[in-house]
């Protein structure tokens, strides 16, 4: 058996106490992150892909009626996927305010 010293087994003591807090703190921060990695994995929930979106979805889009939402498609077909979400701008009836007003709302995958 081992027979510790009154200095060394506060010296264990005191080593297992901040393995304790250690363990503690890793628990603390990864409890705190949980909440930013759900909204990583929900911040698209709602959000109508630009480059798969039918008319039909385009048009749930506030802000995108039925010409509007024939137009994204067009620019699709004539142009290919959209690479930026700003490259709506080059579409006829897509101003700066309203851009703002749509970019919440789609997303590119």
């Amino acid at each position: 058996m081992f027979f510790l010293t009154e200095q060394e087994k506060r010296a264990v003591i005191f080593l297992i106490i901040i393995c304790l807090l250690s363990i503690g703190v890793d628990l603390f921060r990864k409890i705190n992150l949980l909440p930013q990695r759900i909204e990583m994995f929900t911040k698209n929930i709602g959000k109508f892909n630009l480059n798969q979106a039918g008319k039909d979805e385009l048009c749930e889009v506030p802000g995108i009626g039925e010409k509007l939402a024939e137009r994204i498609i067009s620019y699709r077909r004539e142009n290919g996927s959209f690479k930026d979400i700003e490259q709506l701008m080059n579409i006829k009836g897509i101003t700066r305010f309203r851009f703002d007003r749509l970019k919440d709302s789609l997303i590119i995958r």
